[in-house]
């Protein structure tokens, strides 16, 4: 929404139970399994840092510690470990502050290590994700060698840099 705040309806019937036993499962076998929002068609749309701080709320109440039994969430009573940025399209706008807020939710759940992670494409200071390694406190990136002129195979690859 024009706000950041979206909204999931999950009843159940559209194959969400065998995600929750697979979090579980995962977990249980010490497993992290992370959130990853954005991807090769995702973009971030967020407009402000005040939408940022607002869609961090959402992923927290959603995907966070099960406090709120008036909401429905995607993932039932599962907890995620924590958010992945793999932000490759759209605008860094409110990224930092969307990390920032899920950085400081983290403390509200003492019953467990929560985690914020990266994914940039492989050229330097990423114009997406960059503005994130370097505005807020992400614990591990995932930089994506492939796909671009500094990927593993090609002659500019730029592991040194990272």
């Amino acid at each position: 929404t024009s706000d950041g705040s979206w909204t999931y309806t999950c009843d159940g019937t559209d194959g969400t139970t065998d995600i929750v036993s697979g979090i579980k499962y995962c977990q249980n076998l010490g497993k992290k399994v992370m959130l990853s929002i954005g991807g090769s068609t995702g973009s971030s749309e967020l407009t402000s840092d005040a939408e940022g701080v607002t869609f961090a709320d959402d992923l927290w109440k959603y995907f966070g510690p099960d406090n709120n039994s008036s909401i429905t969430r995607p993932f039932g009573d599962a907890v995620i470990d924590g958010f992945d940025f793999d932000i490759e399209g759209g605008s860094s706008t409110g990224l930092v502050a969307t990390a920032n807020e899920l950085r400081s939710k983290f403390s509200e759940d003492s019953s467990k290590t929560y985690y914020l992670s990266a994914a940039p494409q492989c050229p330097e200071n990423d114009a997406y994700v960059g503005p994130l390694l370097n505005g807020a406190d992400i614990d591990f990136a995932f930089i994506q060698f492939y796909n671009n002129y500094c990927s593993l195979s090609g002659s500019s690859f730029n592991w040194e840099w990272w």
